[in-house]
């Protein structure tokens, strides 16, 4: 009896194991470090809390750097996000462009609270936008003197012309889709936006692309250094939103409605005005009705 009772112990184990690889794919041990076994949405209605990360870029995301204090557009708006839904926020980890997507596939954090770039089709691969909360345009910078390119752009197009770019930013893309011909002269991932501007105004590159807000604070700190070649006329336009891992869907839904409501309210509109300045270039997400 002892005997059958044990070798019937034994076969539901092996059962059980098997029944668990052939679930998940993998024996529980061979779990990525770090990863959590519930997708984002139960960890965070589990917890209350969302575990964001964040890309440090004024006025965007500001880090105060005698208190460390976090503030700006996308730190108030996932601030006032996680509030409406009675989450409150970790601020776990700091990333770049290139690496944002990989924490969120081994559950270091559930979403990437930052305006990330909507139009970089490449990374639909593996993450899920959320709604635009805002639009920027995209200037062509170069030195103040240099007219080169003045009415043709086009004339950017070719080998004795250098741009400066950031790895996996968007100004790579842009460089690499409209304007292949040209010099890359490439910078690391984790570089400061400013160093764009600065590669032109020393002559290591002719040409940039960044954001109209982002170039702001760099004219401020160096008037008649560089000007905008499409000025009031974008190269183009970006709609800008947080991202979450690829398929959380439940997670997706339950943040949009939370920032469609703040759309429809105005509360993304205060929070935009109090970070803008006449040359920021934000543009505002039209209202999904019209006025009778």
């Amino acid at each position: 009896m002892k005997l059958a009772y044990l070798v019937l112990v034994v076969v539901l184990s092996c059962a059980t194991a098997f029944t668990t690889v052939w679930w998940t794919g993998h024996a529980p041990s061979d779990v990525p470090a770090g990863r959590t076994d519930q997708p984002a949405f139960e960890r965070v209605i589990k917890t209350n809390t969302l575990r964001c990360a964040y890309i440090v870029i004024p006025p965007e995301f500001i880090r105060d750097p005698n208190t460390g204090k976090f503030s700006g557009i996308v730190y108030d708006i996932a601030e006032e996000m996680a509030k409406s839904l009675n989450l409150k926020i970790d601020w776990v980890d700091e990333v770049s462009f290139g690496n944002l997507a990989e924490g969120l596939k081994t559950g270091r954090y559930d979403i990437v609270c930052d305006a990330l770039y909507l139009g970089n089709v490449s990374m639909a691969r593996v993450v899920d936008h959320l709604l635009p909360i805002y639009y920027t345009g995209t200037g062509v910078y170069v030195r103040a003197d240099d007219h080169r390119f003045d009415d043709n752009l086009a004339a950017i197009d070719v080998p004795n012309v250098t741009i400066a770019t950031i790895d996996a930013e968007m100004s790579q893309f842009i460089r690499e889709q409209s304007f292949p011909a040209s010099q890359n002269f490439s910078l690391p991932q984790n570089t400061d936006l400013t160093q764009l501007f600065l590669s032109v105004e020393t002559h290591k590159a002719d040409v940039t692309f960044a954001d109209e807000s982002v170039y702001t604070p760099y004219r401020a700190a160096n008037p008649g250094k560089l000007r905008d070649l499409v000025l009031n006329n974008p190269l183009q336009v970006h709609a800008h939103s947080f991202v979450v891992n690829k398929g959380e869907s439940k997670l997706a839904s339950m943040l949009n409605l939370a920032l469609r409501e703040m759309l429809l309210s105005g509360r993304i509109d205060a929070i935009i005005k109090k970070y803008e300045t006449p040359q920021s270039g934000i543009l505002r997400v039209a209202k999904s009705y019209a006025p009778q």
